[in-house]
């Protein structure tokens, strides 16, 4: 109801809710930042998408014009195409990309549902980082044991590098989530507490003890 009454106040007599400046302009750098993250990771995998989609046109070409076939080439395809995959895993958590299973959380409302959704983001950090510690686990004896690709043309821990850089920004995009979440929360909590502050204020003030809420749709 508080939420109903402010745009009354705000048409009828000029009131203006006093946001917290301060969090608000917190908010926005942390958006900003990692929004910008976000769009340079996508500019990568675009870049490397089509990369992949040039080796594998160029494949295709030599294959049925020239018959001759690279085997280092397809692996090199390959490669990209499940680097892009990876390395956007978590500029696509951060945009709400993936699939979701929300058929609880849309039955759910405020803060209720908020809470709801950190903590399935708890459990996706868990997840991420757990999948990015033993990716490095795995690099790290592909690098001592020296294991060529299928092509032998180059080591195996140089394509699979991918997986932790992928999984390692999945989880900083997974904590920047909750941050998110917990920042929002924190501004709607306390620009309602200023809201309802300040509305009681204007209702006490001389100006405004004229005006009749108590029957109104907004007031009740």
């Amino acid at each position: 109801h508080v939420r109903n009454l402010r745009f009354d106040l705000v048409r009828g007599c000029g009131f203006v809710p006093a946001y917290s400046q301060k969090g608000g302009d917190i908010l926005k750098k942390f958006l900003r930042f990692f929004n910008g993250l976000s769009n340079f990771l996508l500019t990568i995998g675009c870049v490397l998408l089509i990369a992949c989609a040039a080796f594998v046109n160029a494949t295709v070409f030599l294959r049925y014009i020239f018959h001759v076939s690279f085997q280092w080439a397809e692996e090199i395809s390959r490669y990209l195409h499940i680097g892009v995959v990876i390395l956007l895993c978590g500029p696509l958590l951060w945009m709400g990309g993936h699939i979701n299973m929300d058929l609880l959380l849309l039955k759910l409302k405020g803060r209720t549902r908020k809470v709801v959704r950190i903590i399935g983001e708890i459990a996706t950090l868990g997840l991420v980082s757990f999948t990015f510690y033993n990716s490095i686990i795995y690099v790290s004896s592909l690098y001592e044991t020296h294991i060529l690709t299928f092509s032998s043309k180059f080591e195996q821990w140089m394509p699979t590098m991918i997986i932790p850089v992928g999984f390692f920004f999945a989880t900083v995009f997974c904590i920047a989530l909750i941050i998110r979440e917990i920042l929002q929360f924190k501004q709607e909590d306390s620009a309602d507490e200023s809201l309802t502050a300040e509305i009681e204020d204007i209702l006490e003030s001389n100006e405004l003890q004229h005006i009749d809420i108590g029957d109104s749709e907004e007031g009740k």
